[in-house]
C-alpha cells in the first residue's frame, strides 16, 4: 500500500529489482482483484472464506491452509485511497502480508 503518487514508481521498481515477482496493480477505475488463493470447502458457502473481524488479542482459529492459485500475483500494489474505498473487498483472507510505504 503506497501513496497514490507512488503507485507507478513502485511498479517500475518491482519490475526492475524483482523481475521474478508477478505484480498486479489494483488501481484505477477498472481495478479488479485477481484470484489469490482457493479455500477449503469448510471455509464457508461455495468455498468462500468466512468474513470475520480479526481480534489480534486472541489466537487465530486453526483452519486448513489455503492453496495458492498458480496464476496468483506475488504482489498486489494499491494506494491508501483505494484501500480505504475498497476496504471490504480487500479484507478477505488470501494475503500473506501487507507492506505500507510511508
Amino acid at each position: 500500500v503506497v501513496p497514490s503518487g507512488l503507485v507507478q514508481t513502485w511498479r517500475r521498481e518491482l519490475e526492475h529489482w524483482a523481475k521474478d515477482l508477478r505484480v498486479h496493480l489494483f488501481y484505477g477505475k477498472s481495478r479488479q482483484l485477481p484470484s489469490l488463493r482457493s479455500f477449503p470447502s469448510s471455509a464457508g458457502a461455495a468455498g468462500s472464506p468466512k468474513r470475520r473481524r480479526l481480534n489480534f488479542k486472541q489466537a487465530e482459529p486453526t483452519v486448513e491452509p489455503p492453496v495458492v492459485e498458480p496464476s496468483a500475483p506475488d504482489v498486489v500494489l494499491t494506494s491508501y485511497a483505494i484501500l480505504r474505498n475498497d476496504a471490504e473487498l480487500l479484507a478477505i483472507p488470501g494475503f500473506g502480508g501487507m507492506i505500507l510505504d510511508e
